[in-house]
C-alpha cells in the first residue's frame, strides 16, 4: 500500500503509517484542521471469513485511533458488490452498478454505517469493466 504525493504536498505530510499490506494511513495538516487518508485493499470475496474479519477488525481499530478532530477519508478497494436493493440505498445511494450484493458487503456496509461513511461519486462502466478484467 502506498500514496503518491507531489513534492509540493510533502511539506503538509505529518505522518505516514503502514498498518499491513492492505492498509496504510497518511496524515496531512491543513491551515485549520488535519486530514487522515486511509488507503485500503480489502480481501476478495473468495478469501476466508477469518481473513475478512481480521481485515475489518484492524481497519476499525486504526480508524478509532485517529484523532476525532481529523477529517477521515477512506480510499481504496473494498472488493464488494453492493446491489440495488433498497436496504442499501441510504448508505450507497443510487449509483450501484450491480443488481445483487455479494458476501463482502456483509462486512463493508456495517463498517460504513458505523463510521458514517457514504459513497461520494457514481461508479462508471469503466470501473466495472476494469474489475472484471482483474479477476
Amino acid at each position: 500500500m502506498q500514496f503518491l504525493c507531489k513534492w509540493r504536498i510533502l511539506k503538509y505530510v505529518k505522518d505516514f503509517k503502514i498498518i499491513n499490506e492492505s492498509i496504510c494511513c497518511l496524515r496531512l495538516k491543513a491551515k485549520w484542521f488535519a486530514c487522515t487518508l486511509i488507503n485500503v485493499h480489502a480481501p476478495t470475496n473468495v478469501e476466508t471469513e477469518e481473513i475478512k474479519e481480521e481485515f475489518y477488525n484492524l481497519l476499525e481499530q486504526h480508524t478509532n485511533q485517529i484523532a476525532r478532530s481529523d477529517i477521515k477519508i477512506i480510499l481504496g478497494e473494498f472488493n464488494e458488490k453492493v446491489g440495488k436493493e433498497s436496504i442499501y440505498k441510504p448508505t450507497i445511494g443510487n449509483e450501484s452498478l450491480h443488481n445483487e450484493t455479494n458476501n463482502n458487503r456483509i462486512k463493508m456496509i456495517p463498517f460504513a454505517i458505523s463510521k458514517t461513511v457514504r459513497s461520494t461519486f457514481p461508479h462508471t462502466d469503466i470501473q466495472q469493466t476494469a474489475g472484471q478484467r482483474i479477476k
